[in-house]
């Protein structure tokens, strides 16, 4: 009976005195990590600026149960993403500071886990960014909430190290494009706006580009250049709408039913070129869209791909050339 006294003395004065210890624990607790990307600052900015993007390569995405929504602008202050998880909880992110390319401050809500902030800096030194991140958990729950908080930095450590590695996957893998800056002359063209989802887009183009092709037969018009299509929206979860166009050499006055001619203004453009399958083309227009971004370039309306290469001659995807254009002012 004195044992057990003894022990219950033990065990009740162990956790008095881990009670008390927590007390004067901290209820905020910093973490941070720091990363060289072997990628300009606007290329690994653009990544962390745009939380879709975080699904390549968030250290935090291996969670098979985790479901997510994403609220407000696509990127930039206000960018926000909700997600539900049966292993790690629900809870929020929302980018409350954004910077080019330079600086970006997120708020964290873990619901009743609590809440946090990150912050991220990028600075470029040579071919390579300095990518600092950390994360500050606040009012950490007494008193489990605040002696995990002396572990915290040790299990963060690897997420940190986890995110930076698959940044630099995925820039290293991100095509380096040339771009040059045109002045397109006029020019005048046939052309179907129509809608597909993403895996159906081949055959509308084949679709499209058909009826097209058979209306010019049929009339005796002249085809002046290769075919192209505009893109009016590519959003992977809706139909893209797009705009399938031959040029031709005259204005056409009298078309039939949904063929429609029209002719374009000189334009301003920035022109690149890929090589490859269309399926692959969505790199080139993400590093596009960064190169117009760093270079201050702003668009004048909606991009579109030349198909140089006929699929039906060419079988072999990987010599496929595709130039993409971006209107500019």
């Amino acid at each position: 009976m004195k044992t057990l006294k003894i022990i219950a003395l033990v065990v009740f004065g162990i956790i008095g005195l881990f009670l008390l210890v927590c007390l004067f624990l901290p209820k905020n607790v910093h973490t941070e990590a720091i990363g060289v990307i072997k990628a300009p600052a606007s290329l690994v900015f653009e990544q962390v600026n745009n939380f879709k993007n975080w699904e390549k390569w968030s250290p935090f995405q291996e969670d098979s149960t985790m479901k997510y929504e994403y609220q407000g602008p696509e990127s930039g202050v206000g960018c926000k993403v909700l997600w539900t998880s049966e292993k790690s909880g629900n809870g929020s992110q929302t980018i409350t500071e954004s910077i080019p390319y330079s600086f970006l401050k997120t708020d964290l809500d873990f619901m009743e886990q609590g809440s946090a902030f990150s912050v991220y800096t990028f600075e470029q030194q040579g071919d390579s960014t300095i990518m600092r991140w950390s994360t500050d958990m606040l009012d950490l729950g007494y008193p489990l909430g605040r002696f995990m908080g002396l572990f915290m930095n040790g299990m963060m450590q690897p997420y940190y190290k986890k995110g930076f590695e698959k940044l630099n996957s995925i820039l290293s893998a991100m095509p380096k494009i040339e771009v040059s800056i045109q002045q397109l002359e006029k020019r005048n063209a046939l052309l179907i706006k129509d809608s597909a989802m993403v895996n159906d887009i081949g055959a509308k183009m084949g679709e499209l580009f058909g009826e097209l092709s058979a209306f010019m037969a049929t009339n005796k018009i002249e085809m002046a250049g290769y075919p192209y299509c505009i893109y009016y929206s590519w959003d992977y979860s809706k139909p893209f709408v797009m705009e399938c166009a031959i040029p031709v050499t005259a204005k056409v006055s009298k078309t039939t039913g949904r063929i429609q001619f029209r002719e374009f203004q000189p334009t301003k453009v920035a022109k690149t070129v890929h090589l490859g399958s269309y399926e692959s083309t969505a790199k080139t227009h993400e590093s596009m869209g960064v190169y117009l971004s760093t270079n201050k370039l702003e668009n004048s309306g909606f991009p579109w791909e030349v198909y140089v290469t006929d699929p039906t001659t060419e079988p072999d995807t990987s010599k496929w050339v595709t130039e993409i254009y971006y209107p500019i002012k």
